[in-house]
């Protein structure tokens, strides 16, 4: 499988994020703080609809629902868009995932 658009709205500490990797590899690096996690937390919602670093012992009240989209946003306005090429399909596939219905995975 290969990523060929990611896009992330108001999720976490991003406001709107778009990669257009097409296939290939991408690095993303800067200094703490920068939004390198939430990416990678994006990612995760998108594809299983949780972020694991806002579950489990230790976190006391943290949510999906209220830490998940972006301090100044709603569950609603919180999204992840990703488009991929999958081995053995002629197709791309767009997959996403909003924070208001986190079980819920669109095609």
């Amino acid at each position: 499988m290969k990523l060929l658009k990611l896009e992330i709205e108001n999720v976490r500490g991003i406001k709107k994020l778009v990669l257009d990797p097409e296939g290939q590899n991408v690095v993303i690096w800067g200094p703490n703080g920068s939004g390198k996690s939430a990416v990678v937390d994006a990612i995760e919602f998108l594809f299983t609809g949780k972020i694991s670093r806002l579950l489990g012992p230790g976190t006391s009240g943290v949510s999906l629902a209220k830490h998940g989209p972006h301090i100044d946003h709603e569950p609603k306005e919180a999204l992840v868009r990703a488009v991929f090429k999958v081995s053995g399909s002629d197709d791309p596939i767009q997959l996403e995932r909003r924070m208001s219905t986190p079980a819920a995975l669109n095609f």
